[in-house]
């Protein structure tokens, strides 16, 4: 019989702390006033509420930048095999080299699943020197991102806003597509604000910049109303009530790689969809409540896809490493430490 695991994980927050976690997923940017008269509370409930959250580590409003702030090249995904018994040590120490955004313990076809940017040498001398070099290391395999159709910034919780809350706050954050060209110096400084808090006002941007409240509105509205930088809610899924993490590396016919990938996008369990390189045309990470959930999503969605050729399912066993910040096993982020 298929067992139900999860159904008695008990999380940190209440059903309250999620709603305003689902809110800012839409309107990360939004006012705690304009939230809370979204989500039918006082603003004193919801700033104490958000207040909490921030102070304890759980959450972070941040921003997504383009790869070409970090690297000029797109990012890698590295699978890691390690010796047993060597997995966390191994894990805590490829964490701490440049170039690494995030890194994930798996139950399945490795070890570790890690994603790596190329600094300034290259993502050849990491791969080749800095990761053999570790004690425990076993053996690995690399694939390229050739580009997302999704991004885990983008996920939220579903099953708690009403139709008419969702439509509101999706206004509220709305903003535009993502933007390409070149970025100004004075931008990047504000980029470097906005990864450290992604509310940043147009008050504090003015001071923190040196410049006048009106110039730092026009340029807030150059780098996030415009989409060059994309506002996120840094958080643990498991804190909203999906602690099953699964990592899917999939073959996909040709002909039907980009179809595959624009379905899989819009599904509300999948956080990341990529095209890759390698022995998978597709890596999708996605998140379930339990394991009748996981068991649907890999049967009766997955299942449904013509263009699907194989599969093959590795399951989170703990995040070392998310959006460049550590993450402890009661999922408290640590500082951002992403170099623009």
């Amino acid at each position: 019989m298929f067992r139900r695991g999860y159904t008695r994980l008990v999380t940190p927050l209440d059903r309250g702390d999620i709603a305003l976690v689902a809110a800012l997923q839409r309107a990360p940017r939004a006012s705690l006033t304009a939230l809370a008269d979204v989500l039918g509370a006082s603003a004193s409930t919801i700033s104490r509420r958000y207040a909490r959250l921030v102070s304890e580590r759980l959450l972070h409003v941040s921003v997504s930048v383009p790869w070409s702030l970090t690297s000029p090249r797109h990012p890698s995904v590295v699978w890691l095999r390690c010796r047993p018994g060597t997995s966390t040590r191994v894990a805590e120490a490829v964490a701490a080299l440049p170039g690494v955004q995030s890194v994930f313990q798996v139950a399945g076809v490795a070890d570790l699943h890690v994603t790596m940017h190329p600094g300034a040498g290259g993502l050849p001398s990491v791969l080749l020197e800095d990761i053999p070099a570790i004690d425990g290391v076993a053996s690995t395999s690399t694939c390229l991102v050739l580009g997302t159709a999704s991004r885990a910034g983008d996920w939220s919780v579903t099953g708690v806003l009403d139709a008419e809350q969702d439509a509101a706050l999706r206004r509220l954050g709305a903003v535009g597509e993502e933007r390409s060209g070149p970025i100004r110096p004075a931008e990047r400084e504000l980029i470097r604000l906005l990864v450290a808090d992604g509310r940043l006002g147009v008050n504090d941007a003015a001071h923190r910049l040196g410049v006048t409240r009106a110039t730092a509105s026009r340029m807030i509205a150059a780098v996030v109303d415009s989409g060059c930088v994309r506002p996120r809610v840094d958080i643990e899924p498991a804190l909203l009530g999906y602690p099953l993490g699964l990592f899917a590396s999939i073959r996909s016919h040709p002909a039907e790689v980009e179809a595959t990938l624009a379905r899989l996008s819009r599904h509300p369990s999948v956080r990341f969809t990529a095209l890759t390189t390698g022995h998978a045309s597709l890596l999708v990470q996605a998140v379930a409540r339990d394991e009748s959930d996981a068991r649907a999503f890999l049967t009766t969605e997955l299942g449904s896809y013509e263009g699907i050729q194989s599969v093959s399912v590795s399951t989170l066993l703990r995040t070392v490493r998310r959006n460049w910040r550590t993450v402890d096993r009661e999922g408290r982020l640590g500082p951002c430490e992403l170099v623009i």
